[in-house]
């Protein structure tokens, strides 16, 4: 019914978005969900980007990349607001000079009224 809670083990799938061009986009609506983001450096181009699945664990969520085994990234969930941990060193592989990883934040947002387009978002 309407009034169930959400089950714990899922995220709201969707686009979340952080500050400028950064996104976290949660898919699937059984778990295990999987992710794909991406977070920029505060100047230039370079930047985070991983995909993978999300993982439950006894204190939140945790995003795990494909590739570097020993990558781990916290996920705390705020109401609306997704944020990222401080991740291990192993998660340096993902992110390019000056682009970090820890404290990333990324809100909900109902995007059917968007159009992404390769350089900008339009509402």
């Amino acid at each position: 019914s309407c009034s169930d809670p959400p089950a714990p083990d899922r995220l709201n799938p969707g686009v979340y978005f952080g500050s400028g061009r950064d996104a976290l986009c949660v898919v699937g609506k059984d778990a295990p969900q999987g992710f794909q983001f991406i977070a920029f450096a505060q100047k230039g181009d370079t930047n985070c980007a991983a995909e993978g699945r999300i993982e439950q664990t006894p204190s939140g969520w945790q995003l795990v990349p494909r590739g570097e085994g020993g990558c781990r990234i916290p996920l705390i969930k705020e109401g609306e607001t997704l944020r990222l941990g401080n991740a291990p060193p192993d998660c340096a592989y993902y992110c390019g000079p000056n682009a970090r990883i820890a404290g990333q934040s990324f809100a909900w947002r109902d995007t059917r009224d968007l159009i992404l387009t390769k350089d900008a978002l339009y509402h």
